[in-house]
């Protein structure tokens, strides 16, 4: 069953359509949480000021769902401000001792300083307590913020964003190549102490600093991760001197009690060819995890020919994969859009808004680079067995 939690209780969203919250299959799946007043970013004195706004207002969000903040697993966080080490002080007095895994990023373009997308576990489901939190790791660096390396809950495992540190941040390969082997030894190492592993990956989020640099990352990627390729999405951002960084979804091993089968579907009919090594889609524990939608149409070289048309394009490539991974529209549950300028923004959620109705899943919608494409879409589903 799927429930739709609406706009009010105090909260305000990104402007646009969006559920404050989406439960299902024991999770609880926000959108992105912004400051209440748009117009305080316009003074980088109220940081601190917005960010307790935004942690408010994830509070509040999660408790109208039946959750609350020491259930939240996984939480995204796009700044346009770099007080990164500001932030991390209000974040950890916000959550105490219930870390979750977190990814930091700074994003090109905002109405606000921050905003925070996350996922929890429902409050209906099992004792927080059962959820397992990891935070620091064997042979890895010790963690550098108020972060868990990864969580596990409800048979998935949600990692940190893995950046390129052998001993320390100051310890890391000098070429590109050796910090993409690097972060995903990482990974790896990761997935390993939570009780996964590589080949149980379900969605891969890369985060890249350089867009010249993906077709490298690209090879040594498809190299490392072998013929389990999980639904990817990749885009351009800020990350402090970091050259990438990797966040995951994964599947516990099956052999474990709550381990479970996933299932790949590398591409449907209709799609475009793929244009990296990824599969559009992966099932794992009732939810289909997809790889960002571009806007194709036959292939790389046929594209519409504006961003309505982009938009509408990129919905259809997503319907096209949820229904041939056995759900539809109608049971998506988690967006994250990726615009590339904020003038986008009123095009798309119009159309956004008129393909899905009421059935309207928690959105985050960021500005990135996107290589030569102006849209992308990716999305977690229940599959419709489930729903």
């Amino acid at each position: 069953m799927i429930r739709r939690v609406g706009r009010g209780n105090g909260t305000l969203l990104t402007a646009g359509a969006a559920s404050e919250a989406v439960i299902a299959n024991g999770f609880v799946f926000v959108s992105g949480q912004v400051p209440d007043h748009v117009t305080s970013a316009a003074d980088p004195s109220d940081f601190g000021v917005q960010v307790r706004q935004a942690l408010a207002n994830l509070e509040q969000t999660l408790t109208a769902a039946g959750s609350g903040m020491d259930r939240v697993v996984k939480v995204t966080t796009f700044l346009t401000d770099p007080r990164l080490a500001d932030y991390n002080v209000i974040y950890a007095e916000a959550f105490g001792s219930t870390f979750p895994a977190r990814t930091t990023v700074m994003v090109a373009d905002s109405d606000h300083a921050i905003e925070i997308q996350c996922i929890a576990v429902a409050g209906d489901v099992e004792p927080a307590g059962s959820i397992r939190r990891i935070a620091n790791v064997d042979g890895m660096a010790p963690v550098l913020g108020p972060y868990s390396q990864a969580v596990v809950a409800n048979g998935f495992v949600f990692t940190s964003g893995q950046t390129p540190a052998i001993t320390s941040m100051a310890d890391q390969p000098e070429r590109f190549g050796g910090k993409v082997r690097q972060v995903l030894a990482n990974l790896d190492t990761v997935l390993t102490a939570a009780g996964s592993s590589m080949d149980q990956l379900a969605k891969v989020t890369t985060y890249l600093t350089d867009p010249g640099q993906l077709l490298e990352y690209n090879d040594i990627y498809a190299e490392t991760i072998g013929a389990d390729l999980p639904a990817r999405t990749s885009c351009s951002v800020d990350i402090w001197d970091i050259a990438l960084e990797i966040e995951c979804i994964a599947a516990l091993d099956c052999s474990s009690q709550e381990g479970t089968a996933i299932k790949r579907f590398a591409t449907f009919p209709g799609l475009a060819d793929s244009v990296g090594p990824f599969s559009q889609a992966v099932l794992s524990n009732g939810f289909i995890f997809t790889t960002g939608q571009i806007p194709l149409i036959g292939s790389v070289d046929e594209r519409p020919h504006d961003f309505a048309g982009s938009v509408r394009q990129v919905l259809l490539n997503l319907n096209t994969v949820l229904e041939g991974a056995g759900s539809n529209l109608e049971s998506v549950v988690n967006v994250t859009t990726y615009l590339t300028s904020l003038d986008q923004r009123d095009v798309y959620e119009r159309i956004y808004a008129e393909v899905f109705g009421e059935q309207l899943p928690a959105t985050t919608s960021v500005c990135v680079g996107i290589w030569d494409f102006t849209f992308e879409i990716q999305c977690i589903a229940v599959g419709v067995d489930e729903s």
